[in-house]
């Protein structure tokens, strides 16, 4: 019969915890007991919050009805008289934050920065042997009594309803000009991309077909220039060849032209062995 009681009561608590408080109940096992407690929004006093248009608030715990406590004082003090794996469930407002309604819930850990939440679902702590493990939403913390802490802070802001228009007319004149200088150098940018890509084909072939012609008339006038002036130096060259021969040729004349004797040249007397040469050559010839 017991464990009947045991099972229905089991199934009951985890009913409670996925309805009421928005808990996957399946993430936090073995729980032996559980205590709830109400977050409040307490107001802080106007000369402590510092600012006539601004109305602060502290979160706190609502141990009994109208009764608030420091949340860090019931998860120091609560624990110690509940069994071990007790799970103490806070119940957050929940209202969320907006611009006009800042809420934020701030867990300072043993060492670095603090972890801020705008806005939590859930928010429990567990008791184990030598430890309590805070809960805030999906994320599990280590909180050690005294050396670590939660803070809950709210700001709430008084607009007078006369300030509604020229907030909007100023936000308006803002917003039109960053976002106008926005989109212009969006579009800018998008616009010179796609221009760059179609204009940079086409500028290539005028290019190219611009380049390939003038490159033709440049080179063509330059070759033209090379290939005239290399003629003339292989003409004068070919001159020098031809008139050194003629000269070769009139000293030899000149030379066999020198008379002797009266009547008789170099060139005669050469020319009698030559002769009779000549005829004794054809004379054999016959004979043979």
């Amino acid at each position: 019969m017991k464990k009947i009681y045991f099972i229905i009561s089991s199934i009951i608590l985890i009913l409670l915890l996925i309805i009421k408080f928005n808990v996957n109940a399946y993430d936090i096992t073995n729980i032996s007991e559980v205590k709830v407690f109400n977050l409040v929004w307490e107001e802080i006093p106007v000369n402590e919050c510092g600012m006539s248009d601004l109305t602060c608030y502290n979160l706190v715990a609502e141990i009994r009805p109208g009764v608030y406590e420091d949340i860090n004082e019931v998860i120091i003090h609560e624990p110690t008289e509940m069994k071990l794996y007790g799970l103490i469930i806070f119940q957050y407002p929940r209202s969320l934050s907006i611009p006009t309604d800042e809420k934020r819930i701030s867990f300072y850990p043993l060492s670095g920065s603090p972890i801020i939440f705008d806005n939590i679902d859930f928010m429990a702590v567990k008791k184990f042997t030598n430890r309590l493990e805070l809960y805030i939403n999906n994320e599990v913390f280590y909180y050690q009594p005294y050396d670590t802490r939660i803070e809950g802070i709210r700001y709430k802001y008084f607009i007078p309803e006369y300030d509604y228009e020229e907030g909007y007319e100023a936000g308006y004149k803002e917003g039109f000009q960053a976002g106008k200088s926005s989109g212009f150098k969006e579009g800018e940018q998008f616009g010179y991309n796609n221009g760059l890509a179609d204009g940079f084909s086409e500028g290539w072939d005028e290019g190219y077909n611009a380049g390939k012609e003038k490159g033709y008339s440049e080179g063509y006038n330059i070759g033209y220039n090379e290939g005239y002036n290399t003629g003339i130096i292989e003409q004068i060259d070919d001159k020098d060849f031809t008139n050194l021969l003629k000269s070769v040729f009139v000293g030899i004349g000149s030379f066999l032209g020198i008379k002797l004797l009266p009547g008789i040249t170099i060139g005669a007397i050469i020319a009698v062995p030559i002769v009779f040469g000549i005829i004794s050559f054809i004379l054999g010839r016959k004979k043979d």
